[in-house]
């Protein structure tokens, strides 16, 4: 582990699940009112904050020149990128008016909903209206012209003091004038360190528990300025695992290498798309390339290792409709969410196991409070296996147990029910009538039904998982497995099944043995 340490992030962060809404892809006419009509869909599904994609007006001018690469590939020929900024204190026509966002954000709030807004501070359009009477506000090359950056864009100039008063001014406003509940930043740790730290000090004098995400992987930046950062490796590696180029073993090995880089209590959010992953995918989305069910387990992954899970545009539904970030009503239309998938049975058995999974990571509150420990299986190509368990303590509570913490240290059941009367569980015993080296055929006696997910319907007054462990084994592979895993439970424990799909399991002398089939996983609460 880093010597840093991270900043203390408000404990509602911890336990939310965020929605990048890209509203070009959202909805067919791409405006903030149609997006709008969709906020009960995301409350309804269990969504804690929106990431709104750049609203402000974008530049609209026509040189080629001052495209990026991927503007000019993409054939659509639309001028208007929205992360090339010409008025930052503007709403785009293109989406609707001031009155449009406000009316978007309180509709947001009505429903439990916080809203963060994408703020691209490390460039802006060469027509950017502030220009004219503000050259300085961008960097010079060597000759005295404006100096554009890699995605061939002017760069702002933060050795400018009036630049900085004038960004934070421009986060302020829609703190002030908007409500919004805080912001995700643009290739955040590309912008000097100490211009967020100093923005995060004025922010919190306006609104004490604003909310910021960095895009960028730079340790430093969650010290002071950030909640939490974007972690582009893992995404990448759970992309390249289900695509067949890595395997379990190498995500572990991600996992391990970034615990030791980055500072005690870091956040990363963890996804596996988002609008650059989909646009560059054109029409190859995971959806459509990845195997059936590997998409549910991607996701599982997400939801249940520490972080913060991430989810974009229309994943709730496995939408598989190619997407762009230059595509609008009037450039390339029809680039967006395919929401006849709801009709299909494969959109509405995802959107039954996203509901699932958001309401396991709201319930069971040692995924957001707990540690992570990666636990050893004898298939570790194909399987991924780690336990959410209590940091360091054996109650769970963060008690010494001989305190009068108000926890029934007594209680052999973690979740708090009658043991004798929820068949969910099942005693951890050495005599089951199972065979270690017994063969795992795709003909076993079990079904990989699609609705077989569990729920623990025992009668708790408390929620689940605030004294409990979680074990989650997951088979990223395209063939079944039996895999053994070394728990060193006691006798006796009982373990109560989450969730699961197309998986089995038998306890046997010290240690689980568990049957996957392709992309399998298994969730259990002891």
């Amino acid at each position: 582990m880093s010597d840093m340490a991270a900043r203390i992030s408000p404990p509602f962060l911890h336990s939310s699940v965020i929605y990048q809404l890209f509203l070009r892809a959202f909805t067919p006419g791409g405006t903030l009112n149609d997006a709008a009509k969709l906020l009960p869909h995301l409350a309804e599904i269990g969504i804690d904050i929106v990431y709104l994609c750049p609203v402000n007006t974008a530049d609209d001018d026509p040189d080629t020149a001052h495209w990026s690469d991927r503007q000019n590939r993409s054939g659509l020929d639309n001028p208007k990128n929205p992360y090339r900024i010409a008025d930052y204190f503007a709403v785009d026509p293109e989406y609707g008016t001031e009155d449009d966002l406000k009316a978007f954000i309180r509709s947001a709030h009505q429903l439990g909903l916080a809203v963060i807004l994408d703020l691209v501070y490390l460039h802006c359009g060469p027509k950017a209206v502030f220009l004219k009477d503000h050259p300085s506000y961008v960097k010079l090359d060597e000759q005295g012209n404006i100096a554009f950056g890699p995605w061939h864009f002017p760069l702002l100039n933060f050795d400018n003091p009036e630049l900085r008063e004038y960004l934070v001014d421009n986060m302020l406003h829609y703190i002030t004038e908007f409500g919004v509940d805080g912001f995700r930043c643009d290739v955040a740790t590309s912008i000097p360190l100490d211009f967020w730290e100093d923005a995060r000090l004025q922010l919190e004098d306006v609104r004490p528990d604003i909310i910021m995400l960095s895009e960028g992987e730079k340790p430093e930046y969650q010290e002071l300025a950030f909640d939490m950062s974007y972690n582009f490796s893992w995404s990448t590696m759970i992309n390249n695992l289900f695509d067949g180029k890595k395997n379990a073993q190498d995500l572990r090995s991600l996992w391990e290498s970034q615990r030791e880089k980055f500072p005690e209590g870091n956040l990363f959010i963890r996804n596996n798309d988002n609008h650059d992953i989909a646009n560059d995918c054109y029409d190859n989305r995971q959806e459509k390339r990845w195997n059936p069910g590997a998409g549910d387990a991607a996701l599982l992954i997400n939801f249940t290792i520490d972080g913060i899970p991430f989810v974009y545009n229309g994943q709730e539904i496995a939408d598989a409709h190619q997407h762009s970030i230059y595509g609008d009503r009037l450039h390339g239309h029809g680039l967006c969410i395919d929401w006849s998938k709801l009709l299909t049975s494969d959109g509405n058995a995802r959107l039954e196991f996203f509901k699932k999974l958001t309401e396991l990571r709201h319930e069971a509150t040692i995924l957001t409070e707990g540690d992570t420990v990666f636990v050893d299986n004898t298939t570790p190509e194909a399987v991924v296996s780690f336990l959410r368990t209590p940091f360091d303590d054996d109650c769970g509570c963060g008690c010494d147990e001989d305190d009068e913490c108000g926890c029934d240290h007594d209680d052999d059941c973690d979740c708090g029910c009658d043991e004798e009367d929820d068949d969910k569980h099942r005693d951890f015993e050495d005599d089951q009538d199972f065979e270690d080296d017994q063969d795992f055929e795709d003909d076993q006696d079990y079904e990989d039904d699609e609705d077989e997910d569990d729920e623990d319907d025992c009668d708790c007054d408390h929620e689940h998982g605030a004294d409990s462990n979680i074990l989650v084994v997951v088979n990223t592979s395209d063939k079944p497995v039996q895999t053994q895993l070394s728990l060193g439970l006691e006798r006796g424990t009982l373990l109560n099944v989450r969730m699961v799909r197309g998986a089995d399991y038998r306890p046997a002398d010290d240690h689980l043995v568990v049957n996957l089939l392709p992309y399998g996983f298994l969730v259990l609460e002891f």
